[in-house]
């Protein structure tokens, strides 16, 4: 049987989410997203293009510790729980010491978009 080529799917959040990336790279059946949205609407509609492509999400890989990156990582998480959010130590432990300040920062300004700690 031939492998799938591997194929990458953008997912661009809205300009209130800072118009940042994330990246669904899919084989034949698996596939891992590199970083989530900041808003949770943004967070909804990449969930909805995961689950459309039909493939089981197995890693959440996060990048890096801006709000941007990690902020809506509870909804992907509980939209797909058999999925493993991966990282480095360091972009856990800022995350840790930064996030829930990135929380507070947020809560109010977005309305129902906002991220939820």
């Amino acid at each position: 049987m031939k492998n799938a080529t591997p194929s990458i799917e953008t997912f661009t959040s809205a300009e209130a989410g800072a118009w940042s990336n994330s990246y669904l790279v899919a084989g034949a059946s698996e596939a891992i997203l590199f970083d989530v949205p900041m808003l949770r609407s943004d967070a909804r509609k990449l969930a909805d293009m995961i689950f459309a492509l039909g493939k089981t999400l197995r890693q959440i890989m996060i990048s890096h510790a801006h709000p941007d990156h990690f902020m809506s990582l509870d909804l992907i998480c509980d939209r797909f729980p058999q999925s493993e959010p991966v990282s480095t130590k360091n972009v856990v432990t800022d995350i840790e010491t930064d996030g829930p300040g990135c929380f507070l920062s947020f809560k109010g300004k977005s309305g129902p978009r906002r991220p939820r700690a």
